[in-house]
């Protein structure tokens, strides 16, 4: 049996369960619903440890929460949501659910929209940047001297 590419449907339900039961063992998958009238509207998921979470506040989801009073059916098309809505500084539109999820598994946010088949990718990874450091608390008499500090997610 070929294995055919599937891509994503008009309803957000369907395309919520379907990247849900791909990401299903995945503990820091997030799907962040934005309802406007108590539908909803749009999903932003993206993997919690890859991102860089402000962006994504500042310039994705306030984008949607800050429109959807104002907003008329025109920001229903990705498109348009993509060049009126989301600031980021490098956007992409995709209907390839193995896309999304390549994508999302490199660090990008993905926003679907009620009513549309693509879905919206933006590049918001934020991988930790801290250097390596001499340790004050374990002096090395011989090897390296270098020392990491990081998060357990990371």
């Amino acid at each position: 049996m070929g294995k055919e590419e599937r891509n994503l449907t008009s309803e957000i339900d369907r395309n919520e369960k379907l990247l849900k039961d791909i990401f299903r063992n995945c503990s820091d998958i997030v799907f962040r619903k934005i309802r406007v009238a108590g539908h909803l509207q749009w999903l932003v998921v993206f993997i919690k440890s890859l991102v860089d979470e402000k962006m994504i506040d500042e310039h994705v989801i306030k984008s949607l929460v800050k429109n959807d009073n104002t907003r008329d059916e025109q920001f229903e098309e990705v498109e348009i949501l993509d060049d009126q809505m989301v600031s980021a500084a490098n956007t992409n539109t995709t209907g390839s659910i193995s896309e999304i999820v390549r994508l999302v598994l490199m660090g990008y946010a993905v926003v679907l929209t009620a009513g549309d088949s693509n879905a919206l990718t933006v590049t918001v990874s934020g991988l930790d940047k801290r250097t390596p450091e001499d340790p004050t608390s374990e002096p090395v008499i011989r090897g390296p001297r270098e020392g990491f500090i990081e998060h357990i997610s990371t």
